[in-house]
């Protein structure tokens, strides 16, 4: 398309042009101490060999110094390529992830509290001879949770009050589970979302892109944002796979990761060799973004037809004549906006029927448990004989 702009705008204006090849390709080229291009689009017009250049150039204010820029003519978002969300088929997350891991916590150490305090109750009171044992109060304070007992004795007199805590804050807490566990089974669980840097780091994933290796030190300081732990972070775990490996890592690794480029609705990765359609169509695009930039034509330093080229640019773009272009693009790369389809959150607040895949780990409780009754109603039959 920035081919197209540039030979319209030449002919409007009557002028012929050479290309010019470049001496030492390498993206944009690589900037030294000194503020010296080398290699790249950069060296051209540094030099004076080129005056203007395009090719997905970015608006940065680093190189605001070296060359001119013309009029934005689009935002580019440097983001990722994730695996999306899948629907979690094993439910023990529905009995187990419904709290967090203090809650649960908490849980466990107001049950040890509340039963010490019971077993502290009966152990100091001098007018009762019924004293449980401290697993006896555990059990007694347990069945309580679990609201399959109410142990009522007139020794208890002096611990109603933490009777009565012990049971408000059981009705309270299997209220709160029985409703998420009914809530969890009922809609759709997904394996969580992946939409920013921070997510990337903390979920161990690793990222992809074959000119990275011979650019690295370029397009590190294109893409991150350094002095940004995460940032930081995740540059390090760039990982180099070659094209003809790639479509292997993509069926089988659940942690990989694709740098990508997004302008408006359409999605921009340079990957070849493997099929898009196929290969990618368990993948997203992440929303968040590690760079955001303006791309435009670059003109040389002082380039005398400068401001004429900036101002017939700007005519064309405001005719409509790119925003024409950029939408018969995007309307023929109809493949690439299955990443820009987010599957998960349209079905994540609707409910389903149960299945019995949904409700197993809830009759494996129940086996489990009537087995556990079975063997101690052995052990204690057994007991009773001898």
């Amino acid at each position: 398309m920035e081919m197209n702009l540039f030979r319209e705008v030449s002919n409007y204006l009557n002028l012929t042009w050479k290309l010019v090849d470049l001496p030492n390709p390498g993206g944009w080229g690589k900037r030294l101490s000194n503020g010296t291009m080398v290699g790249g689009i950069f060296q051209p017009l540094q030099e004076g060999d080129a005056d203007v250049a395009f090719c997905n150039i970015w608006q940065r204010d680093t190189t605001f110094d070296i060359i001119d820029f013309g009029p934005p003519l689009n935002k580019i978002y440097v983001t990722f390529i994730v695996r999306r969300p899948y629907q979690l088929s094993e439910r023990w997350q529905s009995l187990i992830g419904i709290f967090e891991n203090d809650v649960w916590l908490f849980t466990c150490i107001t049950f040890v509290i509340a039963s010490l305090v019971f077993w502290t109750g009966h152990s100091l009171a001098s007018y009762t001879e019924i004293r449980p044992s401290l697993i006896e109060s555990a059990l007694i304070m347990f069945g309580m949770l679990m609201m399959s007992t109410s142990y009522q004795h007139a020794s208890t007199f002096h611990l109603r009050l933490v009777v009565t805590c012990w049971l408000v804050f059981t009705l309270l807490f299997t209220t709160a589970l029985t409703s998420s566990i009914v809530t969890r089974l009922t809609v759709p669980l997904y394996s969580p979302r992946v939409d920013s840097v921070q997510q990337l780091v903390e979920r161990d994933y690793y990222w992809t892109q074959p000119v990275y290796l011979h650019c690295r030190a370029t397009l590190s300081q294109f893409y991150f944002n350094l002095d940004n732990t995460w940032h930081h972070q995740l540059e390090s775990r760039y990982k180099h796979i070659k094209l003809e490996d790639i479509d292997e890592y993509l069926n089988s690794d659940e942690s990989i990761a694709i740098v990508a480029q997004r302008w408006g609705d359409w999605v921009m990765f340079e990957m070849e060799g493997f099929d898009e359609t196929r290969d990618l169509a368990e993948f997203r695009l992440m929303r968040g973004s590690i760079r955001e930039a303006y791309t435009s034509f670059a003109f040389r330093k002082h380039f005398s037809f400068n401001q004429l080229f900036t101002r017939t640019i700007q005519l064309f773009i405001d005719h409509g004549l790119w925003a024409y272009w950029v939408r018969k693009l995007t309307q023929e790369d109809f493949n690439r906006k299955q990443l820009l389809i987010e599957k998960d959150v349209t079905e994540f607040n609707q409910p389903e029927q149960l299945t019995l895949m949904k409700l197993r780990p809830v009759f494996y409780l129940l086996v489990i448990g009537l087995s556990l009754s079975f063997i101690v109603f052995s052990i204690e039959l057994c007991y009773r004989y001898s």
